[in-house]
C-alpha cells in the first residue's frame, strides 16, 4: 500500500511535466490495471507505460531525461498488441481520470481490456497476476462498454482475445456483466495446460502462447 501511494505521487507528478508542457500522453498498465483492484496495493507495478504520438517522441524523451525518476517512465510511439488502431483512435477514445488534483489520460476500457489480453498471450501468460488483471477489467467494465469494439479486427484475434477472457472467467472466476461471453465459451485443453504449467515454472518459457497452439493442436 505504501509503495501504491508512492508510484501514485510520481504519476501525478510525470503528468503535471507533460501538461505542463503541452504534450499529450495516454497511460496503460501499471496504475491503470491496479485502479480496478478492489484496494490500493494489490496490484504493484514498476513503471508507467505511456503513449506519446511520434512527433512529440524526442521531447518527452528529453524532458524525462532530466528528471531523476524518468528512467521509471516506459515511452511507447506505439503498442504491438494495438498495432491496428491508430493513434488518433485510441486518443479519442481515451478518458481523464482523477489522481488527486491531476486528470491522467488513459486508455478507453475497450482498448485496454484488449492490450491486457493479448499481453497476457504475447509472454506466454506466464504471471498469473496479468490474467488477474484481464479478470479485474471485466469485472470493471461500465454498462456503456463495446463488445464489438474489443474484438474488432481479423476472426484470428477476435478468436484470442475471446480464449483470455474465457480464462479468466473460467479460471479465476471473474464475473463477466457485460456479456463478454466468457463463462459459457470452450477453451482448448491444450490453452488450461500450458497457462498452469507457466505458472508453475521459475522462469517463462519465453513463447506466445498463440504458437503453442501450433505444436499443441485445437
Amino acid at each position: 500500500a505504501i509503495q501504491a501511494s508512492l508510484r501514485t505521487r510520481d504519476l501525478q507528478h510525470f503528468f503535471r511535466l507533460f501538461h505542463e508542457h503541452g504534450l499529450e500522453a495516454i497511460l496503460a498498465k501499471g496504475w491503470l490495471a491496479a485502479r480496478l483492484y478492489p484496494e490500493p496495493g494489490l496490484r504493484p507495478y514498476q513503471d508507467f507505460d505511456v503513449l506519446i504520438l511520434q512527433e512529440n517522441w524526442m521531447r518527452a524523451v528529453q524532458l524525462l531525461s532530466r528528471e531523476p525518476l524518468g528512467r521509471k517512465v516506459d515511452l511507447h510511439s506505439s503498442f504491438f498488441e494495438l498495432e491496428d488502431r491508430s493513434w488518433e483512435e485510441l486518443r479519442d477514445r481515451s478518458q481523464l481520470l482523477p489522481c488527486g488534483d491531476v486528470e491522467i489520460g488513459s486508455l478507453g476500457p475497450e482498448d485496454h481490456l484488449r492490450l491486457l489480453c493479448h499481453h497476457f498471450l504475447r509472454h506466454g501468460g506466464w504471471r498469473p497476476v496479468w490474467l488477474c488483471d484481464v479478470g479485474a477489467a471485466i469485472e470493471a467494465a461500465p454498462t456503456s462498454f463495446d463488445r464489438g469494439l474489443l474484438f474488432r479486427g481479423n476472426g484470428e484475434n477476435a478468436n484470442w482475445i475471446a480464449m483470455v477472457v474465457a480464462l479468466a472467467t473460467q479460471l479465476l472466476g471473474a464475473e463477466d456483466r457485460v456479456g463478454l461471453g466468457g463463462a459459457g465459451a470452450t477453451v482448448p485443453p491444450w490453452a488450461y495446460e500450458a497457462v498452469l504449467s507457466e505458472w508453475g515454472r521459475l522462469t517463462p518459457h519465453r513463447s506466445p502462447l498463440t504458437t503453442r497452439s501450433k505444436v499443441a493442436g485445437p
